[in-house]
C-alpha cells in the first residue's frame, strides 16, 4: 500500500477529520493546515485549544505545531486551523533577558538564541534529515560568517529580529515540518521526478503580474561612524535594478536596522530578487502527496518546497528546470480529493544579484524583449 495521509493530535492518531488543506512556502516561516472536523463533541474535544498536531504522509512529517483557531457554522463541520511551532517566533516577542544585540555573531548563533526560548531547534549549515535529495554541499560558510554588530529593537517579535539578517545574506528560513527551523539557500534539493504533461500533471497554469515589480531599488539607512555616532548612510547608486521593468519605477526602502552601504546593496538585491520571483509563477496540480503517485512503496517521499524540478508543459509553453517555492497538500477522507498543488518559479529566483536579467519562465529575454 502507498503511504497514507495522517493527522496526529497529542501524538495519537486522529480520525475525526473530513478534509484538510496544508500550505507551505519558502517565503513563509510557518506552514498552516486547515481541517474540516466531524461535528461531534467527543471529536472536537480531542482537538482542543492549543493541542499539539502533526500532519504526515506515512511517517514523513509535513507539519508539527499547535492548534490556533476553531470555529463552526450552523449545520456545518468544525473548522480547525493549526500552524508549525515556528509560528510562536512569528507571533511572540523574545522573553525578557533574551539577547537583543550580538558582536561578531554568525547567523546560526543569532537564530539559535532567538529560537531557543520557544523550544525550536535550528538546522543551519547542513542537509536536513527530511530533505533527502540534496544537490548542494553543506553551506556552513554562509551561516557562520559573523555580523560585526547585530542589534534589534525592543517590542518586536522574534521573527522581526531574525528576518533582517536573513535578507542581508540571502538565506531562506522556514519550518521543514518536524518542528524545527531550517536555514538554507534556495534550490538546494532536486526532485527525482519531473512534472510532465500527460503523465502526472492534472492541471497547470502560468501567471505574470508586474504590479509589485520595480525598475530600480534603493535602500536607505544609517550606519554607526568611527566613533559610534549615527550618521546617515545612503547607497551611492541603485542597489539593484530589474531590466524586466522597462518604465521608470523606482522604489525606496528604509533599512530596519543599522546598515552600511554594502548592507544596503545586499538588501536592495534581495528586495528585487523576491519581487521578481513572485511576479512570474507556474502552478501545477498533481495527484496525491507522494511524488511516486499511487505506486506501492514503503517509505513516503512527498513533494517538497525548495526543490529544483524538471517541468514539461507544452500546452502553456513551459519547459525546463524550475524551483518549487510553495506547496498546498489537500486531502479528503472520502472521494478522490488527494492532490498537491505546486507553485514554481525560476530556478535562480531567490539568488540575489545586482541586476535581474535573462530569460523568464517562458524563455523570453527580459532585457531586449525578444
Amino acid at each position: 500500500m502507498p503511504p497514507r495521509e495522517r493527522v496526529l493530535v497529542d501524538d495519537v492518531e486522529f480520525r475525526g477529520w473530513k478534509s484538510l488543506d496544508l500550505t507551505r512556502s519558502v517565503l513563509e516561516a510557518s506552514g498552516q493546515v486547515t481541517l474540516q472536523v466531524v461535528p461531534e463533541p467527543a471529536t472536537i474535544r480531542r482537538i482542543g485549544r492549543g493541542a499539539r498536531i502533526q500532519v504526515k504522509l506515512g511517517d514523513q512529517p509535513l507539519l508539527t505545531g499547535f492548534v490556533d483557531a476553531r470555529g463552526r457554522r450552523l449545520g456545518g463541520a468544525w473548522t480547525v486551523t493549526a500552524r508549525d511551532t515556528v509560528a510562536d517566533m512569528v507571533d511572540a516577542s523574545p522573553p525578557p533577558g533574551s539577547p537583543r544585540s550580538w558582536s561578531n555573531a554568525a547567523l546560526s548563533r543569532i537564530a539559535h538564541d532567538l529560537a531557543e526560548p520557544f523550544g525550536i531547534k535550528v538546522i543551519a549549515g547542513k542537509v536536513h534529515a527530511l530533505e533527502r535529495h540534496a544537490v548542494q554541499a553543506d553551506f556552513a560558510q554562509i551561516t557562520l560568517v559573523p555580523f560585526p554588530v547585530y542589534a534589534v529593537d525592543e517590542g518586536g517579535t522574534a521573527w522581526d529580529a531574525l528576518e533582517p539578517a536573513l535578507r542581508e545574506i540571502g538565506v531562506l528560513a522556514y519550518a521543514p515540518g518536524d518542528g524545527s527551523l531550517l536555514l538554507t539557500p534556495s534550490g538546494r534539493y532536486r526532485s527525482p521526478r519531473a512534472l510532465v504533461q500527460g503523465e502526472n500533471v492534472r492541471t497547470a497554469s502560468y501567471d505574470e503580474n508586474l504590479a509589485q515589480r520595480f525598475s530600480a531599488y534603493y535602500v536607505k539607512g544609517f550606519d554607526l561612524g568611527d566613533e559610534g555616532q549615527a550618521a546617515l548612510a545612503v547607497a551611492t547608486s541603485a542597489g539593484a535594478t530589474d531590466k524586466g521593468v522597462r518604465r521608470n519605477r523606482p522604489l525606496v526602502v528604509v533599512a530596519e536596522r543599522v546598515a552600511s552601504v554594502e548592507t544596503a546593496r545586499l538588501l536592495a538585491q534581495w528586495e528585487a530578487t523576491v519581487r521578481a520571483a513572485e511576479s512570474e509563477q507556474v502552478v501545477v496540480e498533481v495527484p496525491g502527496w507522494d511524488r511516486n503517485g499511487t505506486l506501492p512503496r514503503g517509505e513516503a517521499d512527498a513533494w517538497l518546497v525548495n526543490e529544483l524540478v524538471s517541468v514539461s508543459l507544452p500546452a502553456i509553453d513551459v519547459k525546463g528546470e524550475l524551483l518549487i517555492s510553495g506547496a498546498t497538500y489537500s486531502a479528503a477522507r472520502e472521494g478522490d480529493g488527494t492532490t498537491t498543488k505546486l507553485t514554481c518559479v525560476r530556478a535562480n529566483a531567490f539568488e540575489p544579484n545586482p541586476a535581474i536579467v535573462g530569460a523568464g519562465i517562458l524563455g523570453f529575454d527580459e532585457e531586449d524583449g525578444e
